[in-house]
């Protein structure tokens, strides 16, 4: 049966430049093949300025996306419980989709309060490594999606044992990335393209951000997508 190029594609982060100082990055993010608009990501090094006078209406940042992006704010563990619960609020007005990792990986205590209060869903990366990991935070009810990362938690096999767990868990799935080159993004999408859902999209710019690959065809960005090169796998 021949292939199309729309066969081929997968839905992938891509780099964009920061436009603000709090700001460590700030990537789009192609959605999944059931939505139409990508989102942004971005790693906070402080705290939104809650009652700044110069911060602009909930309302215009989404009048300046729809249909085109969404927000996803990763605090990278930097938050305490207090700041995070002045936080939330702000950034649910802001129409952030995602928050991941607010508190450190150890806190699930606080990861759950946090999400019994908050309208915008918790994603947990640094606090899971293993799938054992996972059965903890699900027991703890700390998070609604997980970030799975194949460095992060030891290769195809494991990340496929976290996925699992998180599926029977009711818990989300997301595709991280740790800038992998082509050869480890295409190692991850040979996971995901198992997944039954991977309901919350995936990030791949790993290439894209390192000054040379590693393979003579590397993996090809255009449209928000990764398109997949023809020929043998890396099975």
């Amino acid at each position: 049966m021949p292939r199309n190029d729309q066969d081929e594609a997968r839905p992938v982060l891509l780099p964009v430049p920061a436009q603000r100082s709090l700001l460590r990055r700030e990537h789009i993010i192609a959605p999944p093949l059931t939505q139409s608009a990508p989102s942004r990501t971005r790693d906070l090094v402080e705290p939104p300025a809650v009652h700044s006078r110069r911060r602009a209406p909930a309302s215009h940042g989404r009048r300046a996306r729809p249909g085109r992006a969404s927000l996803i704010v990763d605090a990278n563990q930097a938050w305490s419980e207090t700041t995070a619960l002045r936080c939330l609020p702000t950034l649910a007005e802001l129409g952030v989709r995602l928050v991941e990792q607010p508190l450190p990986a150890w806190n699930l205590a606080g990861m759950a309060r946090l999400r019994a209060r908050s309208t915008v869903p918790l994603m947990a990366d640094e606090s899971v490594f293993s799938a054992h990991d996972l059965l903890e935070l699900a027991r703890a009810r700390a998070a609604d999606v997980v970030s799975l990362k194949l460095v992060k938690h030891g290769g195809l096999l494991a990340t496929r044992n976290v996925a699992a767990v998180a599926e029977a868990a009711g818990i989300g799935l997301y595709g991280g990335c740790l800038l992998e080159s082509s050869i480890g993004v295409a190692a991850q999408l040979q996971v995901f393209a198992g997944l039954h859902e991977l309901a919350w999209g995936c990030e791949h710019f790993g290439p894209q951000v390192l000054v040379d690959d590693l393979v003579e065809e590397p993996l090809r960005f255009a449209d928000f997508r990764i398109h997949l090169p023809a020929g043998p796998a890396s099975a």
